[in-house]
């Protein structure tokens, strides 16, 4: 569903269950679940709320209190801004092992549209790969780095990838590893914990990782794959 379309039919539904000026919090917890199933961003949640007060106020005969209605959309907005944007949005944690954790990431994965950055240390889990694979295909701008070594490993996954047009880079050092475990959605949200794309990951291991929607840190990790990609432009694959 588009993001838009969403958000008009999620509002349609909070104005539904007030037409009997009775709101009951088994009502509240059926839409907010369908806000989670949707993983509306920070953004799209406050634009949510606008479309409530417009569509509320449309309702209202009484200039006075449209204008009432008015006032307290721009209260709202700027306690928003002031206080929660940044700091709101997706987060979550997933544990390993599990397939529901897997399940769970590759929708993360899938909430991409538009970009999507992937600094692994290796990717050999064909349905983690199967998922960027089909985002490439969708027309998500994918960039991969990870390291040299694991790439030519039994089962990598990355060079499958590269072939396929995903643009790649490895570091090319014997002494040291490209370690880094992470991916950065559409430049809001990073993915990161100690989870390697691995079978065995998903299977057995102890894992983890967090999923946070937090503009300071996604730009600390974007600024560090920036500096990887530059570093590391002599190894595309």
């Amino acid at each position: 569903m588009q993001a838009n379309k969403a958000i008009e039919e999620i509002a349609d539904q909070f104005l539904a269950i007030t037409d009997d000026n009775v709101v009951t919090n088994f009502e509240l917890q059926k839409l907010t679940k369908e806000i989670n199933d949707d993983r509306l961003t920070f953004e799209q949640t406050k634009q949510l709320i606008s479309v409530l007060f417009s569509k509320t106020s449309e309702t209202l005969q009484d200039e006075g209190d449209k204008k009432k209605v008015s006032c307290l959309k721009k209260v709202v907005s700027h306690l928003m801004d002031t206080y929660f944007d940044g700091k709101g949005g997706v987060s979550d944690a997933i544990f390993f092992p599990g397939e529901e954790g897997e399940r769970s990431l590759i929708k993360y994965l899938n909430m991409a549209k538009h970009t999507l950055e992937v600094c692994v240390f290796t990717i050999s889990n064909d349905k983690l790969a199967n998922a960027l694979k089909g985002l490439h295909q969708r027309g998500v701008k994918i960039r991969l780095i990870s390291d040299d070594e694991c790439a030519k490993n039994k089962g990598s996954d990355i060079f499958d990838l590269a072939q396929l047009g995903v643009p790649t880079r490895t570091d090319a050092n014997v002494q040291s590893h490209m370690h880094n475990k992470y991916a950065i959605v559409d430049n809001k949200i990073l993915i990161t914990g100690s989870f390697n794309w691995t079978w065995q990951a998903v299977k057995s291991n102890q894992e983890n990782l967090i999923i946070v929607e937090k503009e300071d840190l996604v730009k600390k990790y974007k600024d560090s794959f920036e500096k990887l990609w530059v570093q590391f432009a002599k190894n595309t694959v």
